[in-house]
């Protein structure tokens, strides 16, 4: 009786540690309406997108691109790498 008692009481301790730190783990929630806003050419492809309502707030947004390998069927990837890095500004 006593042992189980003390496994009960290591099974509260350890769930409460964990539900404590996943509250530091919150993430941003999606940004809303993202879309292209005019023509794109063969450099550039104008975005738009609204801030995310709820989450916390974003740091930043990071907007990555990857090359499509046509020759293979389906279509894969590269790797994809960092183009934009924007700074939200907080009003």
């Amino acid at each position: 009786m006593n042992r189980i008692f003390t496994i009960l009481i290591l099974a509260v301790l350890v769930s409460s540690v964990f539900s404590i730190s996943a509250a530091y783990a919150a993430a941003p929630n999606t940004p809303l309406n993202l879309h292209q806003d005019g023509d794109s050419t063969t450099t550039t492809i104008p975005l738009v997108w609204s801030a995310p309502v709820g989450g916390a707030v974003p740091d930043d947004y990071r907007i990555e691109g990857a090359l499509e390998d046509p020759s293979t069927n389906p279509p894969t990837f590269g790797s994809f790498i960092q183009l934009v890095i924007l700074t939200p500004v907080l009003l």
